[in-house]
């Protein structure tokens, strides 16, 4: 008879958000409601102060929690609990994105590359996060899971629903109204599911929404 012991199960490892899902939304919230603003927002989340307040290495692994705390720091402080700001945020971030880390996918805009490379677009911000994968890349019936995450926050869900519609219409793509999160874990669900429909070609000219330089809403947030 062995006398091995049973191996010791191994603890789950925890999610985490790299830098570069800070430094992005730390940088659009600074320059559109000024850095005391969002330092003020985060003054009582000290776990995110003290991310935030360091030098930030873009492809390190900080803590889920602290970023999920960050986003409904700003959302409180900065969109005064508003459910759509993290949208508007995420909105943002897309256009930063697509300018600076993935021109890639603007040189010969495809919705369908687009799409399908959003298993490497995650991972590049998250780790230990479940994955992403594209179910569905059709124009009438296109369908985006994160798989594996039933952590994820709803500010979160939010600030996808926003870079996902968003990233589409900088190459071109006019998203069709109803576009979002059909399905989540916060909600019973299994997995986070995103589904939309599109038409190629020139997206239509939509007004900016979102607030101004200190606070002041310019127009009311768009819900595609």
């Amino acid at each position: 008879m062995s006398d091995q012991s049973e191996p010791t199960p191994r603890a789950p490892v925890p999610p985490r958000a790299r830098g570069l899902a800070f430094t992005g939304l730390l940088k659009i919230a600074s320059e559109k409601f000024g850095r005391e603003a969002v330092e003020l927002s985060t003054r009582d989340a000290p776990e995110v102060r003290a991310i935030i307040g360091t030098r930030i290495s873009g492809l390190r692994g900080y803590p889920y929690p602290a970023f999920a705390e960050f986003l409904a720091a700003l959302r409180v402080g900065l969109g005064g609990g508003d459910p759509l700001f993290c949208r508007w945020l995420g909105a943002e971030a897309a256009r930063r994105d697509l300018a600076t880390v993935f021109t890639t996918y603007t040189v010969k805009p495809s919705p369908e590359r687009l799409i399908q490379a959003c298993s490497g677009v995650w991972s590049s911000y998250y780790e230990n996060a479940g994955t992403m994968e594209a179910v569905s890349w059709l124009p009438e019936r296109t369908i985006v899971r994160i798989v594996g995450f039933r952590a994820m926050s709803p500010d979160h869900c939010r600030l996808m629903e926003g870079w996902m519609v968003s990233a589409m219409e900088v190459i071109g793509i006019e998203v069709h109204p109803g576009s979002g999160e059909t399905v989540c874990t916060s909600k019973g669900g299994s997995f986070h599911e995103f589904a939309c429909q599109w038409t190629a070609g020139a997206a239509s000219e939509k007004p900016e929404s979102g607030f101004g330089s200190r606070g002041e809403a310019r127009a009311p947030y768009r819900s595609a």
